[in-house]
């Protein structure tokens, strides 16, 4: 099984999402979160063939069952079941994804410098 976190931000709903292979070409997928929007989704996607989620996102059955039932076009949660069903395939590693926002101006040095490092970054292979 794979288990992941989601602190979704401003909306304060955080999420916990388990991934468990089925059989071969299926996956249960389970959400816990407080989140209407969000229960709505997860009885769209309790098993899923998981090659559908691995799909472009407008093919993608996770993205079109988030389509239907979350109104808010930012919402990480999708990414995070899309994330958790490539590591429980073992398509992906489980590595962590973040999103933050730069502040500039006064008195903002360790804004620069983590903006240094994340252009500095050597950047991962696409072969």
């Amino acid at each position: 099984m794979t288990k992941a976190r989601v602190d979704p931000g401003i909306c304060g709903f955080p999420a916990t999402i388990k991934v468990e292979r089925i059989d071969k070409r299926t996956v249960g997928v389970h959400i816990a979160c407080a989140c209407e929007q969000i229960h709505r989704f997860r009885a769209e996607i309790p098993e899923l063939a998981w090659r559908e989620a691995l799909w472009p996102i407008l093919q993608n059955s996770v993205y079109q069952a988030a389509s239907r039932t979350i109104r808010h076009a930012t919402c990480p949660i999708p990414m995070a079941v899309v994330k958790a069903i490539e590591a429980e395939i073992g398509a992906a590693l489980p590595r962590d994804v973040s999103v933050r926002f730069i502040e500039e101006g006064p008195g903002r040095e360790e804004t620069a410098r983590e903006e240094r490092d994340v252009e500095g970054a050597e950047r991962p292979s696409t072969d």
